[in-house]
C-alpha cells in the first residue's frame, strides 16, 4: 500500500491547521487594538 495519499492529506491538514493559527493571533491582535482604540475614544469623549 502506497502511503503517498496518506502524506498529502496529512501536509493539506497540518498546513490548514498552521494557517488558521497564525489567522487566530492576527484577529486576536487586531480585536485587542480596535478594543483599546474603541476605549481611548469614550474616555476623551467623556472627559471634553
Amino acid at each position: 500500500m502506497d502511503a503517498s495519499p496518506l502524506n498529502a492529506l496529512v501536509l493539506g491538514l497540518i498546513s490548514t491547521a498552521g494557517v488558521l493559527y497564525a489567522l487566530y493571533f492576527v484577529i486576536r491582535a487586531g480585536v485587542r487594538d480596535g478594543i483599546r482604540q474603541a476605549r481611548g475614544t469614550a474616555e476623551s469623549r467623556n472627559s471634553g
